[in-house]
């Protein structure tokens, strides 16, 4: 067993707490699933693109994924309605 296995704490947590974390855990592997997508969506909202429609062209322009993909990552981490944004904005 190394010294840094044998230097862990276990304590005990509460069910909202494991929850939580676990959502964040859920969160970060959707992210990282969908990073080139966010990060090429970041760079049009940068530049002042701010229309969904033509955040989806120019992303497809650039890294070639699908329209349909795009959207569904806007949707995912943005919702329909600005009532509804979650990551992105």
């Amino acid at each position: 067993m190394s010294l840094r296995a044998s230097q862990r704490v276990v304590r005990k947590i509460s069910t909202d707490e494991y929850q939580k974390t676990k959502q964040k855990a859920a969160i970060r592997k959707r992210i990282e699933t969908h990073r080139e997508i966010m990060l090429a969506i970041i760079s049009a909202l940068q530049e002042g693109t701010n229309k969904k429609t033509d955040i989806v062209k120019l992303v497809n322009e650039r890294i070639g994924t699908g329209k349909n993909k795009i959207r569904s990552v806007l949707k995912e981490f943005t919702g329909e309605k600005v009532d509804d944004a979650k990551f992105l904005l």
